[in-house]
């Protein structure tokens, strides 16, 4: 007879599995608490981002992002949402199915000069518009919610 399944001492084995179980449930509520509260951040409120990034230029945003036009459906729009804490931007977040695309608008998302001017997280949103004009040009335009006229 195997003895792991020996029923000589059936109420030893019920009780190291309820013993078990109750470990379990105890380190899996305890971890779901602690991750729940380690990964939580206040986000204030929207910044537009000549607020969030006052040094950014639309002008020249657009033509860093020029380059992710190849990779585009064209005509295309890519809503990017982002947040900005004090100088760290963090979390971007493209609105793109094609990875190529998604991958350049962060990098170039991630490397603007921003200063939110305080320690609060905020989030800021853009639009970058993939268009065609009419002599031939690959064009990135970029939409900000404060002046939607910007280049």
């Amino acid at each position: 007879m195997n003895p792991i399944a020996s029923p000589r001492h059936p109420f030893k084995a019920i009780a190291a599995v309820a013993a078990m179980a109750a470990a379990v449930h105890g380190v899996c509520a305890h971890a779901g608490t602690r991750d729940a509260e380690a990964t939580r951040v206040d986000v204030l409120g929207q910044l537009p981002l000549s607020a969030a990034c006052p040094d950014v230029d639309t002008a020249d945003l657009a033509d860093d992002l020029a380059p992710a036009w190849a990779d585009a459906r064209v005509p295309s729009t890519v809503e990017v949402h982002f947040k900005v804490r004090g100088r760290h931007v963090y979390d971007v977040q493209p609105d793109t199915a094609s990875p190529r695309t998604w991958h350049q608008i962060r990098r170039v998302v991630y490397g603007l000069s921003c200063n939110a001017d305080d320690d609060q997280a905020h989030s800021v949103r853009l639009v970058v518009r993939f268009v065609d004009r009419d002599d031939g040009a690959r064009v990135a335009r970029i939409d900000v919610a404060d002046d939607p006229d910007e280049r």
